[in-house]
């Protein structure tokens, strides 16, 4: 039983510090694009344009991934809410529920 627990406290840290990097380097994409908007490139390889693009490159899978994580939670989050409500107002009726005597 202690091992469950352990191996429970480890995955919620785990997730915390993935969630943390994942918007760390949402936010450090962001800052680094916003300070390089003005930028006019002067040579046809530019490291600022390539670092630009990786940037963007990352902004854009890292939001999927994060749009599908949601996306996911939010379907069984609902399946769950809606198992519950069926329980309660779809009650099948039968014999054995109605306790009735079934002799021969």
């Amino acid at each position: 039983m202690k091992e469950k627990t352990v191996i429970n406290i480890k995955i919620k840290y785990l997730s915390f510090i993935m969630a943390f990097l994942l918007i760390g380097s949402i936010f450090l994409s962001l800052t680094y694009m916003s300070m390089e908007f003005s930028h006019h490139c002067e040579a046809e390889n530019c490291p600022v344009c390539e670092t630009l693009l990786v940037c963007e490159n990352n902004i854009n899978h890292i939001c999927g991934i994060i749009a599908s994580i949601l996306l996911i939670f939010i379907f069984f989050s609902l399946k769950s809410l809606q198992e519950k409500l069926t329980d309660n107002y779809f009650i099948f009726k039968s014999l054995v529920t109605q306790r009735i005597r079934m002799n021969n």
